[in-house]
């Protein structure tokens, strides 16, 4: 698989590609599988994604634990350790299994400071994402659980380019930090709005615009247009 297949390699020259492949490797993440849990935060690799998705996932103290937003072949996790910020507060869930191109951090820091146009490619990136932080966190904090779910089924469709999603109720209410029957209830009152279908374990998108419509009231918006960055 060409490491342009992630849209923020894509964004690079033909020779800043190669510069940066040269240092990556193609690794295999699997479903459920978790990166830089809170018992080992340091992440020294970053994961240029392919085809797979992965919820950024923040945990509390008491081991509560919340999906503050995902991330597919449009970006990259664990950039913070190539430029020198401190460890991220975060782990990251996999949620749809699939390939990425993976570099160590330090052979990523010298490189982005030996050409800065690769550093400020992945510098908008990361601006970016801190602006769908901040949409996330006011979904969070004042949306609707039916907004919320809508919301992360439109990114989960986004992320992982599928309108079929393997997500259980269980593993919703997990993301969402919410009881399994409030996912309940919203997964009824969307198909009965015939937004989304679907048997046990899977989620079948059947109308986009409509579950957009759902998340208007709070201004949170469909993330096509992330290459704008």
């Amino acid at each position: 698989m060409k490491m342009s297949c992630n849209k923020l390699i894509a964004k690079l020259t033909k020779e800043e590609q190669k510069k940066v492949e040269s240092f990556c490797q193609l690794v295999t993440l699997r479903a459920g599988e978790i990166i830089g849990d809170s018992q080992a935060r340091e992440c020294s690799k970053i994961y240029f994604l392919c085809d797979a998705s992965v919820v950024l996932m923040l945990k509390s103290d008491s081991g509560h634990a919340l999906g503050v937003g995902i991330i597919g072949s449009e970006g990259a996790i664990g950039l913070g350790a190539a430029l020198g910020s401190p460890q991220e507060s975060w782990s990251y869930l996999i949620q749809t299994g699939g390939t990425a191109w993976t570099v160590n951090s330090q052979d990523l820091s010298l490189l982005l400071q030996q050409n800065p146009n690769i550093l400020m490619v992945m510098a908008k990136y990361i601006s970016h994402m801190s602006t769908e932080l901040a949409s996330m966190s006011m979904m969070i904090q004042f949306g609707h659980i039916n907004s919320r779910l809508a919301h992360w089924l439109i990114l989960s469709s986004e992320r992982s380019q599928s309108m079929q999603l393997s997500l259980t109720h269980q593993y919703l209410a997990l993301i969402l930090g919410v009881r399994r029957v409030s996912i309940t209830e919203a997964v009824n009152e969307l198909k009965c709005k015939g937004f989304i279908g679907g048997r046990r374990g899977v989620i079948d998108v059947l109308d986009i615009r409509g579950l957009i419509g759902q998340t208007l009231r709070l201004g949170a918006k469909s993330d096509r247009n992330c290459q704008s960055f």
